[in-house]
């Protein structure tokens, strides 16, 4: 009983000390040698009313989640739309030569880009 706790307490230890490995290893450089904080900023300007587009859209879409009956026409034709517009900032990004990977939140906070709202 005693020796199958040990190895129980030991393999359980063992898979705990390899996950963290495995999750460091896993960790993908953030490459931004190539760009400056003004030409993410710049991006981040130029796509700032497509964001709002997009939060407005998802407002929409929760109200009309909220409702007792509702359309899903609507609901469909606003996913599409907010799709479409997620589709376009990540044209203007492939223009700008920005990886979404940089356009993550926390990516920005690395580069001390702050203010800005994550729709991607």
């Amino acid at each position: 009983m005693r020796k199958e706790v040990v190895v129980i307490l030991a393999l359980t230890i063992n898979l705990i000390f390899l996950s963290f490995l495995y999750a460091d290893n896993n960790k993908e450089p953030l490459n931004v040698k190539y760009l400056s904080e003004d030409s993410i900023k710049k991006f981040y300007r130029e796509t700032l009313n497509l964001r709002e587009k997009i939060i407005e859209k998802k407002l929409e879409l929760r109200k009309e989640f909220i409702k007792k009956n509702p359309d899903r026409d609507k609901i469909a034709m606003l996913r599409k739309e907010i799709n479409n517009i997620r589709a376009t900032i990540m044209k203007k990004a492939d223009e700008a030569k920005i990886s979404s990977k940089i356009l993550r939140k926390t990516n920005c906070s690395k580069l001390n880009i702050k203010g800005i709202i994550n729709i991607v």
